[in-house]
């Protein structure tokens, strides 16, 4: 969750009392919960960057209500204000500017840092895959230059800082926070304006030539990056929140044969089938139009059958029709949408895969064995590459702790061992949920026990339980190769000629890498193959 405040006489003064009703009703709306005090916080779904700050959520809120628009809609400039060296682009490889002028940004200037500090957190992943640079135009001499500089260039930061390139990266405090951005070399990306000015050397820090004040009114903002959608989605918000401020807010056009990619995004438009949306929320186009103009689309064709959506830059969560639907669906209040009941054509049977697993989990609680539930998607360090059987990653995940689909459960059980380590043993655990192996979803039983008396033996009876309380007879058990466990002591559990699981002692070095200082035992079973032997 991302989670926004600001003291409530800031607020007040800013906003006047109204803005108290006007967040919360908009809250029954958007799906964020509200906290008051001496601090007024909103908490909201991490999908809605465009919404996390005060000032674009409560331009959004006017809009929904009143259908207020803005004068100061963001424009495509042709004047082309930063030239991209190609040498710079081997060092970051992505470029994109935008301007901002109009009032001072006086109290604001907080406001427009913490927000430039949570894309930095969220959508550009610490920095790595997009940054923002802030500067006073007024007080730099464009056009600007992103070109290379080596180790030895000299000039001084925001904070004062003189030194060298390679000093600064050693030594200041952003330095070494994120010198690791940046490839391994010889060379750094620097920013210059037209007297060799620094303005900022991205993804780093920047220069005190172009620092921002409580007094500056016109704005160059620079976005860099090494992904283009996330460059691109940085760059819309970025420039939305600036609108939102009551800046007229120019996006200017770069060297790059990437450009056009980057400024279709923000002019994309995208079919919504009427009968699809009534399929779903059972109501008129008249009223599907009503609604998405309220939640800041733009009904570019409004036919019979389709209406053609102009979906602003700033949206980066929506990717395709499902999500206009969604937001139409808010816009009318779930509540009121009317229900039609199905009508169903047969009569519904027990999932036999259900009933397996229901079976078991009666079985393995009778045997004094505790059930948990750990989440399909999860970390590198649960499932690393030597482990993994599936090599399923999500492309853009949210975070890096939920970026692979796991392919077995024992690491999962193996770090629920290690989230109780401290409380008493033995510990006896289970869960039976999915897992992905070479693209193809199946379901596992894993059992876990840790403790003293964790031994092979232990094991061997609580497996010969399970099977002779299921399928009536015994699994033979042969020599496996699986790192994890302890040659000798487990192995690959074999019925009928096929492998459907396997058990035994986990090897120490597996017990070290989840920080676990007792013996532990695992068995973990094919469900989907032992479902076909009943």
């Amino acid at each position: 969750m991302v989670t926004i405040r600001l003291p409530t006489e800031v607020l007040v003064r800013n906003y006047g009392q109204g803005y108290r009703k006007l967040l919360k009703e908009y809250a029954s709306v958007i799906g964020y919960s509200v906290e008051e005090g001496d601090e007024f916080a909103l908490e909201l779904n991490p999908d809605r960057l465009d919404l996390a700050s005060f000032p674009t959520i409560i331009t959004s809120a006017k809009h929904f209500y009143s259908m207020a628009s803005r004068s100061n809609d963001i424009v495509y400039s042709d004047e082309k204000l930063i030239d991209l060296r190609e040498d710079a682009l081997k060092l970051r490889p992505y470029v994109l500017t935008f301007t901002a002028d109009g009032r001072r940004i006086g109290d604001d200037l907080d406001l427009l840092i913490q927000y430039q500090e949570k894309l930095h957190e969220t959508i550009g992943k610490g920095r790595k895959m997009s940054s923002i640079g802030m500067h006073d135009i007024e007080r730099v001499s464009p056009p600007f230059e992103f070109i290379k500089k080596g180790l030895e260039f000299e000039f001084t930061t925001y904070d004062g800082t003189h030194g060298k390139v390679l000093g600064i990266l050693r030594n200041h405090p952003k330095g070494m926070e994120f010198s690791r951005l940046l490839p391994e070399g010889k060379h750094v990306p620097v920013i210059l304006d037209s007297n060799g000015e620094v303005l900022s050397m991205p993804p780093v820090i920047n220069g005190i030539a172009s620092r921002l004040t409580s007094e500056t009114r016109k704005f160059f903002v620079d976005i860099t990056g090494t992904d283009l959608r996330a460059a691109t989605g940085t760059m819309y918000l970025m420039a939305n929140f600036m609108s939102c401020l009551g800046y007229n807010v120019a996006i200017h056009p770069v060297n790059a044969e990437w450009y056009t990619q980057s400024r279709d995004f923000g002019q994309r438009k995208i079919d919504l089938e009427i009968e699809e949306v009534r399929s779903y929320l059972n109501t008129g186009s008249h009223e599907i139009a009503d609604m998405l103009r309220k939640m800041g689309y733009q009904v570019i064709e409004d036919g019979r059958k389709k209406l053609k959506v102009g979906v602003p830059g700033h949206r980066v969560d929506v990717m395709g029709a499902v999500d206009i639907i969604e937001d139409i669906g808010k816009a009318m209040g779930y509540d009121n949408i009317s229900v039609e009941e199905i009508p169903l054509a047969t009569i519904g049977t027990p999932d036999p895969m259900k009933e397996l697993m229901a079976s078991l989990r009666g079985i393995c609680i009778s045997m004094g064995y505790q059930e948990v539930i750990n989440f399909f998607i999860t970390s590198p360090s649960v499932n690393p590459a030597r482990r993994s059987k599936s090599n399923v990653r999500i492309i853009n995940p949210k975070s890096e702790e939920n970026s692979v689909l796991r392919s077995d459960l024992y690491p999962s059980i193996l770090s629920t061992f290690r989230v109780n380590k401290q409380r008493p043993t033995p510990q006896r655990v289970f869960e039976t949920g999915a897992v992905m192996v070479n693209g193809i979803q199946s379901f596992r039983l894993c059992l876990g026990e840790i403790g003293t008396r964790a031994s092979f033996n232990e094991c061997r009876k609580t497996l010969d339980s399970i099977f002779s309380r299921t399928i009536g007879s015994l699994p033979f058990l042969k020599k496996g190769t699986n790192p994890d466990f302890i040659s000798g002591r487990s192995g690959i559990i074999e019925l009928e000629g096929r492998e459907i699981g396997t058990m035994g002692e986990v090897d120490p070095s597996a017990l070290t890498e989840f920080e676990l200082g007792l013996p532990a035992t695992i068995i973990e079973l094919d469900l989907d193959l032992l479902k076909s032997m009943f």
